[in-house]
């Protein structure tokens, strides 16, 4: 990951991307939950970036609910550039 990305994450975040690779790594799945406002979303975004930049995944899918899709949209392509 682009260290002007990784410079910008709080620990928490640095740790749960961590984890989810981690998971990823061991092909199992996971569920990221936590507090509000602690950066799911970012951490997710991040995450899926990183898959991206290591050309390990070429698309992914994200289902979310009609009220939350513009704000995953907006968060993807600010933290996940190299999505398609």
């Amino acid at each position: 990951m682009p260290s002007s990305i990784y410079e910008n994450l709080f620990e928490h975040q640095k740790t749960g991307i961590e984890w989810l690779y981690n998971l990823w790594d061991q092909k199992k799945g996971g569920v990221l939950g936590d507090d509000m406002g602690l950066g799911k979303t970012v951490q997710v975004a991040v995450y899926l970036n990183g898959l991206f930049e290591a050309e390990m995944i070429q698309k992914i899918m994200v289902v979310v609910p009609a009220t939350m899709k513009m704000y995953w949209e907006e968060e993807l392509a600010k933290w996940c550039p190299s999505a398609p």
